[in-house]
């Protein structure tokens, strides 16, 4: 029995990806509105994005004079590379204006999905699982984009919850020594 391929995208702290544990070109090959692209469809892997907001995530400040051929020609560039770094098959689909990536023979880890995932939980150790999981201000390279600005807001919201929440745990139950582990993680951050 073969084991499931596997994405790995990290966009918490430094933006990295891999299949297979071996790294993607991310900063060569993707790069630009290519990996902006590559990030976002990622991110939205569950519910898709609409090729209306695509356009205004990545062309909204109005720079281009042909914001839908630009995108037109990132998907086809994203495709390009993914044919050479991942199996063959469709990754990117786009079914009735929603663009969406898809892959039946590899399997998709983001970590800030599992992270916002995990900081809804309440339990101190899934929170305690989420502040680790939390390596860093979302997608900082891209800070200047909105959709970034926004989901980094949310994420750093749902960190300081999750630490006030499992300070108060740990200090109830006199953790002291792990109180003092994720106090110092998050002062490093």
């Amino acid at each position: 029995m073969s084991e499931e391929a596997q994405l790995k995208i990290h966009m918490m702290g430094k933006i990295s990806a891999e299949y297979n544990g071996k790294s993607l070109p991310v900063g060569t090959a993707l790069s630009g509105r290519v990996l902006q692209l590559f990030l976002i469809l990622l991110y939205y892997h569950d519910s898709g994005i609409s090729r209306e907001e695509l356009l205004d995530m990545m062309y909204g400040s109005g720079e281009y004079a042909n914001p839908a051929g630009s995108l037109r020609a990132v998907v086809f560039r994203l495709r390009r590379i993914m044919e050479e770094c991942l199996p063959a098959g469709e990754h990117i689909q786009t079914e009735g204006g929603v663009y969406r990536w898809v892959s039946k023979s590899v399997s998709v880890y983001v970590d800030a999905r599992e992270f916002q995932a995990t900081a809804e939980k309440e339990n101190e150790e899934e929170l305690l699982r989420a502040c680790g999981l939390y390596q860093g201000e979302f997608l900082a390279q891209l800070a200047g984009e909105k959709w970034v600005t926004i989901v980094s807001v949310r994420c750093q919201e749902l960190y300081f919850r999750c630490l006030r929440s499992l300070s108060r745990q740990m200090q109830e139950n006199r953790e002291y020594q792990s109180l003092l582990n994720i106090v110092n993680n998050a002062c490093q951050l």
